[in-house]
């Protein structure tokens, strides 16, 4: 199962923005995409002009063992979203318990929405750790760690490759991880320096770099996509340039 998983240290990167348009990048190059998001601030659906009500989410249906499908929007050919959903604060603490004790339910879960070959899962997940990150790690073949080049951001790498080799890298079938640097100006040489520490320092590849662009705050105010919004911008090209690379990744055979 072609699983990705959406992190980051700390709020505020422009996580779930990039997770909705990598999305719909893939699917514009064919790529047929469930989009999970386990991040409790439900903000995927509105990245993609989803009604928060429009449906009772993962969260609740796993919690009253209804059938995940009819938790799944439809927002265009390929593109399918699986919202975290509105639970009260009880029926959160109840769900994140849920996940504790039942490893695998998740996970099970949604291969049974992706059966057809060829699907890639992407999973949004809150910042930092947490029991989302865990249970999305012990399953993804591809970890996407979405970072800010500035001091703050760099600080926080060591913990989030604390993360990888606790749950992912001990997989035979985890790809690896990658990094997306978002809000890079090339004119900056911090912006420069931190995508070259990435590299060598954590011999991890930076499969994107987005740069500063003011259409990505303007599609999300319209509730749009960026691709959709502003096709010839430089977020739209990064945000392809970004996919077509990931695409490119999952291809791969793990390194052992």
């Amino acid at each position: 199962m072609n699983t990705i998983a959406v992190l980051s240290a700390k709020g505020g990167v422009g996580k779930t923005s990039i997770t909705a348009n990598l999305g719909v990048a893939l699917v514009r190059a064919g790529v047929p995409v469930l989009l999970v998001d386990l991040d409790p601030q439900n903000a995927l659906c509105h990245h993609l002009g989803i009604d928060p009500d429009a449906s009772p989410g993962c969260a609740l249906a796993i919690l009253q063992l209804a059938d995940l499908t009819k938790a799944v929007v439809n927002c265009e050919p390929l593109l399918r979203l699986l919202p975290y959903g509105t639970p009260s604060e009880q029926q959160r603490i109840a769900f994140e318990d849920r996940l504790r004790h039942n490893p695998h339910e998740l996970i099970n879960g949604l291969m049974a929405l992706a059966p057809e070959a060829g699907t890639v899962i992407i999973i949004d997940t809150p910042p930092g750790p947490s029991i989302y990150v865990q249970r999305a790690l012990e399953a993804t073949r591809l970890a996407l760690i979405i970072t800010l080049p500035d001091i703050a951001s760099y600080a926080a790498m060591p913990g989030m490759e604390r993360l990888l080799d606790n749950y992912s890298r001990q997989r035979t079938d985890f790809i690896g991880a990658r990094y997306v640097v978002n809000q890079a100006n090339s004119g900056q040489t911090l912006a420069r320096d931190i995508t070259d520490i990435i590299k060598h320092e954590f011999s991890t590849d930076v499969v994107g770099r987005i740069h500063t662009d003011q259409f990505m705050r303007e599609a999300l105010a319209s509730r749009q996509n960026v691709l959709d919004f502003a096709p010839f911008s430089q977020a739209a090209h990064d945000i392809i340039t970004c996919a077509d690379r990931i695409k490119s990744t999952l291809s791969e055979t793990p390194a052992r």
